[in-house]
């Protein structure tokens, strides 16, 4: 039964039911006024990272609202969940991934009626700490100068601390140990390195620790996890000194142990919680605490460019990376799989050399300070030039082709010494051996002798590598013509590399060269100047070249 009424302030309104028929007169309820108002849609959302388990929330209150409702979505179109309320118009949400972006709209809510959502925001939580593998367990120099505590270093029952400033209490989690001794490198060293032990804490979920500080505390806090037995474990490690949560994801195999670095400023009775959570494997682990005694990890590098400088180098250069000392620089095949280290630098610029022609090649940079190393930089690929060509032709017939202003037939005299006729420079053989197939044959791929009556099949070889310089007594501008032969069909491929000092060119012999190979290559030479030769195996018994030849 609905009633309009209009009482003044202090009036009354009676209400009497009456009985017609039946046994008695019933009343079930009284409601004054109809349903409450829909309140707006908030608007102006906005979302901003605090730290990398962190996102705050902020928005224009909407009318009519008595609270808010706060929804997140894995990309804000579905997925939909509500995370919390707020009886103001600004929220934070906890308890995120490092470096991942969230969706969020907000309800404005006037019981029992929710207005439509407000815009969608969202943001991208911070990096948070990052973790390494140096030095493994080889702790005592590099961290814990200011107190350690080896869990269940004990035979698994209990640890082994030295923590003078702070005490220690296991929250949650069960002392282990995987072997009392062992001589790998990943294990816990002791303090005084004669030992190693694997051990730890565990727990099938969550791991929770918290050091108390007597005094204050200003420095670094050193976390080391390792998945011993190879069981695949993931995991997070969450620090908080009370300034807020500080996240690593360590969500890489760490088999060969994992160290993640935090700087923490604890007042005299604060806490440092330390919660370990599993996200992969048999359970959430951790072996040990360190205070103090690390220099401080390194950023990655950012901008890495890559370039080729000519057919065998290709330049690197990056933006440099607060806290490192040096540079470590990793080559990849595929830019996924086969990181090796090619060298290290000083400064924020490499040159990678000795490199096929024709050919991609993918990079990696590494900030160091020693112990530690940072995560990668970007990848960056190039590929180095074309190089120089070669032909067959014209086999082992130099002898008016090639040669008009000297010559070196390698290995001529019965593979003990070379013929030779250079009047403007000299031949040194840097590595290789001198030596001769055979002292006379009719076929055109051995080189012919100058008078043209004799062929002989030689050369000089090497292993790896074959080095020979040329110097120049007066200044020279024309071209140096290489051959190379494989004689006896070994399956032989080979680069050739010639420097006139203005840089390497380099000619990839990548096919049959059993009838010959021609390299020919402009070179200009200073009085007193030198042109180096480097032949380098690539397939068969050893590196080979016959002939040179100027002009």
């Amino acid at each position: 039964v609905n009633v309009p009424i209009n009482v003044a302030a202090g009036g009354t309104v009676t209400i009497t039911v009456t009985l017609v028929a039946g046994p008695n007169a019933v009343l079930s309820g009284i409601f004054v006024g109809g349903a409450p108002p829909v309140p707006a849609p908030p608007t102006g959302l906005s979302a901003s990272a605090v730290n990398s388990s962190s996102i705050s929330l902020n928005w224009t209150a909407s009318s009519g609202a008595s609270s808010y409702k706060i929804q997140r979505s894995p990309d804000g179109s579905t997925g939909w969940t509500q995370v919390g309320t707020s009886s103001t118009t600004a929220f934070t949400d906890s308890g995120l991934s490092p470096s991942t972006t969230y969706f969020y709209r907000v309800l404005a809510s006037n019981p029992p009626n929710d207005s439509g959502p407000s815009n969608v925001a969202s943001a991208t939580t911070l990096a948070g700490l990052t973790f390494s593998q140096s030095p493994q367990g080889n702790w005592v120099g590099s961290y814990g100068a200011n107190g350690y505590a080896l869990l269940g270093w004990n035979s698994g029952s209990s640890d082994l601390i030295s923590l003078p400033q702070s005490s220690l209490v296991l929250d949650q989690g069960t002392r282990f140990q995987w072997t009392g001794g062992t001589a790998s490198v990943q294990a816990l060293e002791s303090p005084d390195t004669l030992t190693r032990h694997a051990a730890g804490v565990a727990d099938g979920s969550q791991d929770r620790l918290h050091l108390t500080f007597t005094t204050a505390y200003s420095g670094s806090l050193h976390l080391y996890a390792l998945d011993w037995d190879t069981a695949g474990r993931r995991e997070t490690i969450t620090v908080n000194d009370g300034s807020g949560p500080q996240t690593a994801n360590i969500n890489a195999d760490f088999s060969q142990g994992a160290w993640v670095n935090v700087p923490i400023n604890v007042a005299a009775g604060g806490t440092v919680t330390i919660t370990v959570t599993q996200t992969a494997g048999l359970n959430a682990v951790l072996s040990g605490i360190f205070l103090g005694g690390a220099p401080p990890l390194p950023a990655p590098p950012t901008g890495l460019s890559a370039s080729a400088v000519s057919a065998s180098q290709i330049s690197l250069n990056w933006t440099a990376s607060s806290g490192a000392t040096a540079y470590k620089i990793q080559r990849s095949a595929d830019g996924s799989t086969g990181w090796t280290q090619v060298g290290t630098s000083s400064t924020t610029a490499f040159t990678d050399s000795g490199l096929s022609p024709s050919t991609t090649y993918f990079y990696r940079v590494l900030a160091s300070n020693p112990p530690n190393d940072s995560g990668p930089s970007n990848v960056a690929s190039a590929t180095t030039l074309a190089g120089l060509t070669f032909s067959q032709s014209p086999q082992g017939n130099w002898v008016g082709s090639y040669g008009a202003n000297g010559y070196a037939l390698l290995g001529w005299n019965s593979g003990s010494s070379d013929l030779i006729s250079l009047p403007q420079s000299s031949l040194v053989l840097d590595q290789g051996t001198r030596f001769q197939w055979t002292g006379g044959t009719a076929s055109v791929q051995a080189l012919e002798s100058p008078d043209t009556l004799t062929r002989h099949a030689a050369g000089v070889a090497d292993g790896s590598q074959d080095r020979l310089h040329l110097t120049f007594t007066t200044a020279y501008s024309g071209s140096l013509h290489l051959y190379a032969l494989d004689w006896d069909t070994a399956g032989r491929r080979e680069t050739i590399t010639v420097n006139d000092g203005s840089g390497p060119q380099t000619a990839n012999i990548n096919a049959d060269f059993s009838q010959g190979a021609w390299v020919n290559v402009p070179i200009n030479v200073a009085a007193g100047g030198t042109v180096t030769i480097t032949v380098t195996l690539v397939a068969g018994p050893n590196a080979v070249l016959s002939g040179i030849f100027l002009g």
